[in-house]
């Protein structure tokens, strides 16, 4: 069923009038199974049992035999006053499902980036492609399609329809949402006494046979609403009452009934990772090809050598069942005979394509994650042996790898770690992870709340999030030639890390910003000085308001008796980081000048 959806799929993307009549009536589709779905009746029938005292029905064996339900709503408050209205639903006892084709269809048919564009909406009638979605619920607007009249004006939703249209997308996202839960509690070990039948779906749902049309789709469905919602910070609300961690990451970690703190720091770690997926993973968002996307599975799974049997395995079978599949692992790996007759020729990734390796790619777990780090430092390491160079100027930091998003409706994906939600996110994650009741580290939560700023940063510099946020943009074609970027102040996150104070249990309210410098100081904090030296960096250039703040805090510590001794080691260890980047760089532009020369 899963992949006959993605084949499916594929009929609608030949023009952007079959494309978004397509996506419209799949909403309308999608929003009548939310009110007929068993699993969401059910829920509303088992809080009513219980608050009456009476006995558990059965589950509904079908959607015919239910009666459409309104959506139960409850409403989050944030630590600055905003407020946002959720979807009530409880992960602890209510059902969910792995399986939801028409959610994996519409995913697939989101996936025509090239054709989802704001300027064909508007040519069929739409002011832009985030109302016609969310206007997706009154077929009445689909004569637009139809025969669009250029002379009338685009539609676009009024200030008090948008609150229902949220509201009714919010139940249809929401699936998507329940399911990656279900998979960071099988992986906390929540399922481990009675939940033989769900771990074996969430394998098949990870498996390499399946996950493009399943796990994959998931994620571009959250992509895509994402990126079209007017506030991101709703989404990521919605997401942290999934996973139950809106007490936690508003400064109040205290564990969920029936969890143990272990549980709880999995489950950060796993909401973490999946915002990293959320903001890094691009290929879809950039309209890339199969092609693209086999070059990109081998990159992955070539670092060691491999065979091609077992390379098979790890690369979905649409990939490998492509003719260019063969001709570029020629190119892009080197192969190594056979040595004897009980021996098999092996594929090892070519070192000029070594630079292309993210090891936050999707599909790695935590513990691939780090041996890939190890196994790419030593075979940088190696390849600048080869090209006369120093070993130890292999950088002790691999920054994410993030493709920009030229055009279509992931253009704004990136802006939900610019958002004051995800700032708090990001603090409390940090606090918690560095100053538990035990005084140790979870170093996963550490590595992934870095990594998320530092994707943010990077990503708040260039293309749209640039111009969303305010400030340079180190892409434009005036910094291509050279031109320095404007002394401006940005917004997002250099904005909020500044501005926005929160109580911390010790005195007065700190900062994100703050408390990354506070970090970067801290002896226990070494295995991350490298990435954090690069926030730093990322920091100073948000313009001169937080380039001030930054010197004022350096000062204020360098005036302290103990302090100055601190901050001398620091920036001891800063410059010799900051040389040996310098020297990797004049390596690799040595190298690429011979390979010119030669060629």
């Amino acid at each position: 069923v899963a992949k006959s959806c993605r084949q499916f799929a594929e009929c609608y993307g030949a023009t952007a009038r079959d494309l978004f009549f397509t996506m419209r009536g799949t909403l309308r589709r999608l929003h009548r199974a939310v009110i007929l779905m068993p699993e969401e009746n059910y829920a509303f029938i088992v809080r009513a049992a219980q608050a009456q005292g009476l006995p558990l029905p059965p589950l509904p064996s079908s959607a015919s035999d239910d009666v459409q339900l309104r959506p139960q709503m409850h409403t989050l408050p944030t630590l600055w006053g905003r407020q946002y209205d959720i979807v009530r639903y409880d992960m602890a006892t209510s059902p969910v499902s792995f399986h939801h084709p028409l959610h994996w269809f519409m995913a697939e048919l989101c996936q025509h980036v090239t054709l989802m564009t704001d300027t064909n909406a508007h040519a069929l009638g739409f002011a832009s492609v985030r109302d016609l979605v969310f206007s997706a619920l009154d077929a009445r607007l689909d004569a637009r399609l139809d025969a669009p009249l250029h002379s009338e004006v685009p539609y676009a939703l009024s200030p008090h329809e948008v609150p229902f249209a949220q509201r009714e997308m919010l139940r249809i996202l929401d699936y998507p949402v329940r399911v990656c839960v279900v998979m960071a509690q099988i992986r906390a070990g929540l399922w481990v006494r009675n939940g033989y039948v769900i771990c074996s779906q969430s394998h098949h749902y990870r498996e390499v046979s399946l996950r493009e049309n399943t796990y994959d789709q998931d994620i571009v469905m959250i992509q895509f609403f994402m990126s079209l919602w007017p506030d991101p910070d709703h989404i990521l609300m919605t997401m942290l009452d999934r996973f139950g961690l809106f007490d936690w990451l508003s400064g109040h970690p205290h564990p969920l009934p029936g969890y143990e703190l272990t549980h709880m720091h999995y489950m950060v770690e796993e909401f973490l990772n999946l915002l990293i997926v959320l903001v890094s993973e691009r290929h879809v968002a950039t309209g890339k090809t199969a092609v693209d996307l086999a070059r990109r599975e081998i990159v992955h799974s070539c670092l060691s050598p491999i065979s091609y049997s077992e390379l098979t395995k790890k690369v979905p079978e649409r990939l490998t069942e492509l003719t260019e599949f063969d001709n570029l692992l020629q190119e892009m790996a080197d192969y190594h005979g056979l040595l004897s007759v009980l021996d098999h020729g092996l594929y090892e990734l070519k070192d000029e394509l070594l630079d292309e390796v993210d090891p936050y790619f999707i599909h790695y777990s935590h513990n691939q994650r780090e041996e890939v780090e190890e196994l790419l430092r030593e075979r940088l390491k190696k390849r600048l042996r080869k090209s006369g160079g120093n070993p130890d100027a292999v950088p002790a930091y691999f920054p994410p790898k993030l493709e920009p998003i030229c055009t279509g409706p992931f253009q704004r994906v990136g802006l939900v770690l610019h958002m004051p939600l995800a700032c708090q996110i990001l603090f409390y994650a940090l606090l918690h992870a560095t100053h538990t009741q035990s005084e140790l580290l979870s170093e996963t939560m550490v590595d992934e709340a870095l990594q998320l700023i530092v994707i943010a940063l990077e990503d708040g510099r260039h293309d749209a999030i640039a111009r969303e946020i305010g400030g340079p943009d180190a892409s434009s074609p005036a910094t291509a030639t050279g031109a320095q970027l404007p002394n401006a102040d940005r917004g997002g996150l250099w904005k909020y890390a500044l501005e926005q104070g929160y109580p911390s249990g010790r005195g007065a309210p700190l900062n994100l910003l703050g408390l990354v410098l506070t970090l970067s100081l801290k002896p226990e904090m070494k295995q991350w000085k490298p990435k954090l030296n690069y926030i730093y960096q990322l920091f100073r250039e948000g313009g001169p308001r937080i380039v001030s703040c930054i010197n004022d805090y350096y000062a204020n510590l360098e005036a302290m008796p103990m302090g100055s001794r601190v901050l001398k080691s620091a920036m001891e260890e800063t410059k010799a980081a900051e040389r040996k980047k310098k020297a990797a760089c004049d390596i690799r532009n040595g190298a690429e000048s011979r390979d010119s020369v030669d060629a």
